[in-house]
C-alpha cells in the first residue's frame, strides 16, 4: 500500500493525491488505486469523502505562482480509480498495460490532449545495469520511447586502470638513503598531492604536502607509504604526513612503518592488523621541522586551461539552452600571502539566442538580467580578484578578497570563520560591499550597489552523515532573511543536498516559485574515472532563476578552504565493488 502526493510545492495547476496497493504473483505484478485532482480527472467514482463533508467534492486547482503547499486542496474535486499490470518475460523486456485515469480535456491552459482510449501499453528492456530503454503507446494517439539512467551514488566506484603503479611494497627496507627529490617527485605522481619539502627527526620521516584536501585520502597514504617502503633507509621507524594549508600544517598523518607493512608480511586474510595511520590536529603554529633531506619551491604561478559549460534545463523558449567555453584559470602567488587569480572565457557554442523570456522583477535585478550576461560578449572575464587567507589561531580563519568576484558583481569583502580541528560544527561570518558588472564581464560597471553578508552555523549532525547549514543576512537585491541547506554525504564523498530561502520579500513581489530553492550534489572525480583525480564535480540545479534570495558566489569560502580540519575527509575512500566482481578472498558472502 502507498499514498503519494503530486505538485506539493508547485501552482496546483498539476496537483493531486492517490492511494494505490499493488501485488506481485510469479512474474506478473498488479496494481490498483484512486486518484483526487488531476491525475482522477476521468471523474469515474465519486469522491468517497464526500460522505464526511460537502467541502470535499469541489477542488480549487490554481493556488498562485507557487511555493507554497494548500492544504486545502487535498483529497478534494475530482476522483478516478487507475490501475496496471507489468508481465516480466523469460527473456528480459517487462511488457506494460495501464489503465489511465486522466481523460485529458481538464488540461491547464485549456490544452487538451486527443484521447481515443485510456489503455496505455508500454516496454522496458534494460540494455546494460542502470540504463534502461522503453517505448509506449499513449491515449491510442501517440508513441513514445524514452531512456532511463539510475545509479546509487553511495555505491560510484571504478578501478584506476590507467594509473601508474604503485611500487611493490618489499618486505626489506634499504640500508642507505636514496636521492630524496626522486622519491618527492614519485609521491606526487601518484597521491597528486605536492610534496614540498622531505625532513628527519631522529627515526621519524616528516613530509611537509600542500594541495593535499582530496578525496579518498587513505588510498593515498597506501600509495605514499608504497614509495617510502621502497626508499626510505630501515631505521626510518614512523612516518609523519603534514598536510598544510594556510600558511600552517592543519592535519597530521602518522604512520607506524612495522604496523603499515604487517598485512604485507602475514598470510592473507587472516587475521584484522592492528591500526597503521592515525590522526592529529597540532596547535596553530605549533610543529617545529625537522633537518632538511629535500625542498622543493614551486612556481609562483600557474595557468590550467578547460572547458565550461554554463546550462539551462526546461525553460519555456527551450528544453536545453547551453554556452559552451573554452576556460583559462591563473593563479598568482605575491608577497605577504596574497593571491591573484583569475579566469578568462572565449565562447566556442552558444544557444542563448533563444533565450527571449525576460521574468518580471518588482525587484533589483541582480541575477535575472542572466539572458545578457550570457550573451553580450563572446570573450568574458568572469573573475579577477586578489585574496589573502590567513589562519589567525587554532580555532579562527580569516579572508579578505577584492576585485571582480564573479561574472555579475565585484567588490569587496572578508570572512572570518571558528572552526574547531576534528569538531562537527562550526561558525562564520560575512559581509561583502559589491558593485553590478556590466552585461560584457569587462572592466565596466552598471549603477546598482548594495552591501550582502550572513551570519552561517554550520552542523555535520550525527545521523546518516546528514549536514545542515543555516546563513542568516542581507542578499543581493538588499532583502533580509535565511537560508537553510540540508544534505548527505556518503563515505565514497559524494554529496546530495537542497536548500531554501526565506526572505522579507512577500511571493507575489518574488514571483514564480514563491522563495528561493534547489538541489545540488558533488562527486569526486575518483568516484568515476579511471584515473586518480583531486578534482569534484559540483552540479546545482534551480528551477527557477529570480531576484529574491539570491548570494553573491564568493570566491573564496573558508569552510572550503578549512577542509582538511573535517575528521570525515580523512575517512573518505572507494566504495567497495558488488561481491560478484571481487576475488573470492575479498567476497564477505
Amino acid at each position: 500500500m502507498a499514498a503519494g502526493i503530486r505538485d506539493l510545492g508547485g501552482t496546483g495547476l498539476f496537483g493531486s493525491e492517490y492511494l494505490v496497493a499493488s501485488k506481485r504473483w510469479g512474474r506478473l505484478d498488479f496494481s490498483m488505486g484512486m486518484a483526487w485532482g488531476y491525475l482522477g480527472s476521468r471523474q469515474n467514482l465519486s469522491n468517497p469523502l464526500s460522505v464526511v463533508s460537502s467541502r470535499f467534492d469541489q477542488r480549487q486547482n490554481d493556488v498562485g505562482s507557487g511555493g507554497t503547499v494548500s492544504t486545502q486542496t487535498f483529497f478534494r474535486g475530482r476522483t478516478a480509480l487507475f490501475g496496471g499490470v507489468e508481465y516480466q518475460t523469460p527473456w528480459g523486456p517487462v511488457l506494460k498495460a495501464e489503465y489511465d485515469s486522466n481523460n485529458y480535456q481538464h488540461e491547464p491552459s485549456a490544452n487538451t490532449q486527443a484521447q481515443k482510449t485510456p489503455l496505455n501499453l508500454g516496454l522496458v528492456y534494460r540494455l546494460a545495469p542502470g540504463l534502461d530503454v522503453s517505448v509506449g503507446r499513449e491515449r491510442g494517439t501517440t508513441w513514445s520511447v524514452g531512456f532511463t539512467l539510475d545509479t546509487d551514488l553511495s555505491r560510484l566506484a571504478i578501478p584506476k586502470l590507467t594509473d601508474t603503479p604503485a611500487p611493490t611494497v618489499a618486505l626489506q627496507a634499504p640500508s642507505a638513503a636514496p636521492h630524496w627529490p626522486k622519491t618527492g617527485q614519485d609521491i606526487q605522481a601518484l597521491t597528486q598531492w605536492q610534496v614540498q619539502q622531505i625532513q628527519r627527526r631522529d627515526n621519524t620521516l616528516i613530509l611537509e604536502l600542500t594541495e593535499s584536501d582530496s578525496a579518498y585520502h587513505p588510498p593515498r597514504i597506501d600509495k605514499a607509504m608504497a614509495v617510502l617502503q621502497r626508499d626510505a633507509p630501515a631505521d626510518i621507524t614512523h612516518i609523519e604526513l603534514r598536510h598544510r594549508a594556510l600558511g600552517d600544517v592543519l592535519t597530521v598523518d602518522h604512520i607506524d612503518r612495522s604496523a603499515w607493512l604487517q598485512p604485507f608480511a602475514q598470510p592473507a586474510r587472516t587475521s584484522t592488523p592492528a591500526p597503521a595511520v592515525t590522526h592529529s590536529y597540532p596547535p596553530a603554529h605549533s610543529l617545529t621541522p625537522g633537518s632538511t633531506l629535500m625542498t622543493h619551491t614551486p612556481k609562483p604561478y600557474s595557468l590550467t586551461p578547460g572547458i565550461h559549460l554554463n546550462h539551462s534545463i526546461g525553460g519555456p523558449d527551450a528544453f536545453v539552452l547551453y554556452q559552451l567555453n573554452l576556460k583559462l584559470n591563473g593563479q598568482l602567488a605575491l608577497p605577504a600571502d596574497v593571491q591573484l587569480s583569475g579566469s578568462l572565457n572565449a565562447g566556442l557554442l552558444n544557444n542563448y539566442d533563444r533565450f527571449k523570456y525576460t521574468a518580471p522583477s518588482d525587484l533589483p535585478r541582480v541575477r535575472t538580467y542572466m539572458r545578457e550576461y550570457l550573451t553580450e560578449s563572446r570573450i568574458t572575464l568572469p573573475n579577477l580578484y586578489l585574496s589573502r587567507v590567513q589562519r589567525l589561531s587554532t580555532h579562527w580563519t580569516s579572508a579578505v578578497y577584492a576585485g571582480y568576484l564573479e561574472s555579475m558583481f565585484a567588490g569587496v569583502g572578508g570572512e572570518m570563520l571558528y572552526r574547531q580541528p576534528g569538531s562537527r560544527w562550526a561558525a562564520g561570518l560575512d559581509i561583502t560591499q559589491v558593485k553590478q558588472r556590466d552585461f560584457a564581464q569587462n572592466f565596466s560597471f552598471r549603477d546598482y550597489k548594495a552591501k550582502t553578508g550572513h551570519a552561517s552555523l554550520y552542523w555535520q549532525t550525527p545521523w546518516q552523515d546528514v549536514n545542515m547549514a543555516l546563513s542568516v543576512g542581507q542578499y543581493l537585491a538588499q532583502d533580509r532573511g535565511m537560508t537553510l541547506s540540508m544534505s548527505r554525504t556518503f563515505d565514497n564523498g559524494v554529496t546530495m543536498g537542497a536548500f531554501a530561502t526565506k526572505t522579507n520579500v512577500s511571493a507575489a513581489q518574488f514571483g514564480e516559485g514563491s522563495f528561493n530553492k534547489g538541489v545540488f550534489w558533488s562527486i569526486p572525480f575518483d568516484a568515476f574515472m579511471t584515473s586518480s583525480s583531486r578534482q569534484t564535480a559540483y552540479f546545482n540545479w534551480t528551477p527557477l532563476t529570480r531576484d529574491g534570495g539570491a548570494m553573491l558566489n564568493r570566491p573564496v569560502q573558508l569552510m572550503n578552504a578549512t577542509r582538511l580540519l573535517d575528521p570525515r575527509l580523512l575517512t573518505q575512500r572507494p566504495a567497495e565493488f558488488p561481491e560478484d566482481q571481487r576475488i573470492p578472498d575479498d567476497r564477505k558472502h
